[in-house]
């Protein structure tokens, strides 16, 4: 079968499940013929021999099946930098790119010197602010399966960190010029609507109590022990959260996103 061929067919099929369908296609008939995607379109009538059609019908039907491109691919891209991924690990996504803009802001307004970045997952946010500052940064989450994940996407981008298992502020100690948390956040009603694809990740690192608003109780009720006077929290909240969540904290601010959408409180201690 020609590439152009397979590509329409396996397109039409994906096209069913997400709207992203030829560039995901793309990517994996890429990534199963090792070849580049820049040269993608130019190799379309390249004849596929049995072993390329095998290698690519792998990963297409696991794409085909709902499991997301990022966990197939194993590693996704996050402020330019590579972090791998698998269903132990929340897949780092643009909207949180806003929250770890904002800490890069800060500390370099501010010269905040040690951070800590609680419920990590994959560590994006945190390891991206050790790449991007001269930050001292601890990783922090439940999750050991997340935190070896997080271990070797500090190795992957050339940053030391600091690695503490815990449930939230249950075994921290001292206190941090900036914490950074992306808590659980989605509602029971959210969790009982997820899109299939969103179902791969982890349900713990999703699921924030039947009103979404359980862990910001939990960091509104500690945090102040752990941050320095000066300091800043920074947190990810869902588009509709921001006034909830706003109203547990004193001198608390909201930050949009690249849509516009409420997606990040901040509070100076």
């Amino acid at each position: 079968m020609l590439l152009s061929e397979y590509y329409t067919e396996k397109k039409e099929q994906l096209s069913k499940l997400t709207d992203d369908a030829a560039y995901d296609v793309k990517i994996l008939i890429c990534t199963a013929l090792g070849m580049t995607e820049s040269s993608f379109f130019t190799n379309m009538h390249l004849d596929m021999t049995d072993e390329q059609t095998e290698n690519a019908d792998a990963l297409l039907s696991r794409r085909l099946s709902g499991e997301p491109l990022q966990y197939i691919l194993g590693k996704w891209s996050f402020m330019g930098l590579d972090f791998y991924v698998n269903p132990s690990v929340l897949i780092p996504r643009q909207d949180t790119e806003t929250l770890a803009e904002r800490a890069i802001e800060e500390i370099l307004r501010h010269n905040y010197d040690k951070v800590l970045d609680m419920c990590t997952g994959s560590g994006c946010i945190g390891i991206t602010i050790a790449k991007k500052t001269a930050a001292k940064v601890t990783l922090c989450d439940i999750s050991d399966d997340a935190l070896s994940v997080a271990k070797q996407n500090a190795d992957l981008n050339g940053v030391c960190v600091d690695i503490i298992t815990s449930d939230m502020f249950t075994d921290i100690d001292g206190k941090f010029d900036m914490i950074t948390i992306n808590p659980p956040y989605l509602t029971k009603e959210d969790m009982d609507n997820l899109q299939a694809e969103v179902k791969y990740e982890p349900y713990d690192a999703l699921f924030g109590g039947d009103d979404g608003l359980k862990y910001y109780r939990i960091i509104a009720e500690n945090y102040r022990n752990y941050l320095n006077e000066g300091g800043i929290l920074l947190l990810e909240i869902g588009e509709k959260q921001g006034e909830a969540v706003k109203s547990m904290f004193n001198n608390a601010v909201i930050f949009p996103d690249i849509c516009g959408k409420d997606r990040v409180v901040a509070v100076r201690q």
